[in-house]
C-alpha cells in the first residue's frame, strides 16, 4: 500500500512537471535582458546609448530577436518612444543595404541590437535620445496604425 501511494505521487509530480514545462517560450528566456516578447508579436527594449556614429544602441539580445524566428534580410518595423516608426532590414553588416537605408544588426563586440542608417547618423536624423524605449514589430504582423 505504501508503495502504491508513492508511485501515484511520483506519477502526479512528473505529470505536473510535464504539463508546466510544455507551455512554450516565455518572456523571461535567458538572454532577453529587459526586452520582452509581447503577445502581439513585438519586442520591447530600452535605448541604452547613442554611439559615436549616432547609431542607436539597445539592450535587445540575440535570444529575444531569434525567439520570433526573424532571419537575416527580414524587414522589421522599429517604433521609438516619440512615436516615430521606420522599416529596417535585419542585416549582418552595414553595407548589406544601400547607402541611406535603415538597418538593424547585432554588435559583434557587445552582442546587442543596433539601429542605424548605412553611412548616416540615425540618432541625429530622427532626433533620438538615450535613454528611451524602442519596440520592434514584425512587418508581416501589423500593429496599431501601421
Amino acid at each position: 500500500m505504501k508503495y502504491n501511494v508513492l508511485f501515484y505521487a511520483l506519477i502526479l509530480m512528473v505529470g505536473t512537471m510535464l504539463w508546466l514545462g510544455c507551455g512554450g517560450k516565455t518572456a523571461t528566456e535567458e538572454g532577453m535582458a529587459t526586452a520582452e516578447k509581447a503577445a502581439s508579436e513585438e519586442i520591447m527594449g530600452q535605448i541604452t546609448a547613442i554611439d559615436n556614429h549616432a547609431n542607436v544602441v539597445t539592450d535587445i539580445k540575440p535570444a529575444a530577436f531569434t525567439a520570433f524566428g526573424w532571419k537575416l534580410k527580414d524587414t522589421i518595423t522599429v517604433e521609438f518612444e516619440d512615436g516615430q516608426k521606420i522599416d529596417c532590414r535585419y542585416v549582418e553588416n552595414y553595407g548589406d543595404v544601400p547607402v541611406g537605408d535603415y538597418l538593424v544588426r547585432f554588435s559583434v563586440e557587445q552582442s546587442v541590437l543596433k539601429i542605424a542608417i548605412n553611412e548616416g547618423y540615425l540618432a541625429e536624423t530622427l532626433k533620438i535620445k538615450s535613454p528611451g524605449k524602442v519596440v520592434l514589430h514584425n512587418m508581416e504582423t501589423p500593429s496599431g496604425d501601421q
